[in-house]
């Protein structure tokens, strides 16, 4: 019952965080394209992960030894994806991703 108090009251407390956030610094100018973000779509797989195995998964799961990698506990793999997905977007968020035209062959095939 507590896990759920605290985890709305960090909720709350981003909410509150994020509004003062954009009143001093206002959106980026394409904010309504950031779903298409590389970027986003590694911290939104990073919520997903978290939310499941703090809900769902028990402390001896998450010490269980990984059959196919006995040195390594399901809880250490998932903090070692976690690990992989903050780079990923972090890497990522600097990546252009607008369309460029790609030129034409001159046989008219791109």
């Amino acid at each position: 019952m507590t896990t759920w108090i605290f985890a709305v009251l960090a909720v709350a407390a981003s909410i509150a965080l994020v509004r003062r956030l954009i009143q001093r610094k206002g959106l980026v100018g394409d904010w309504r394209k950031s779903i298409r973000w590389y970027s986003n779509w590694c911290f939104a797989t990073i919520a997903s992960i978290q939310g499941s195995v703090l809900v769902f998964v028990t402390q001896e799961q998450l010490q269980a030894k990984i059959l196919f990698y006995p040195s390594w506990t399901w809880g250490a793999l998932v903090q070692a994806a976690i690990a992989i997905l903050a780079v990923a977007g972090f890497v990522l968020r600097n990546i252009s991703q607008e369309k460029k035209d790609i030129p034409e062959h001159r046989d008219g095939q791109p």
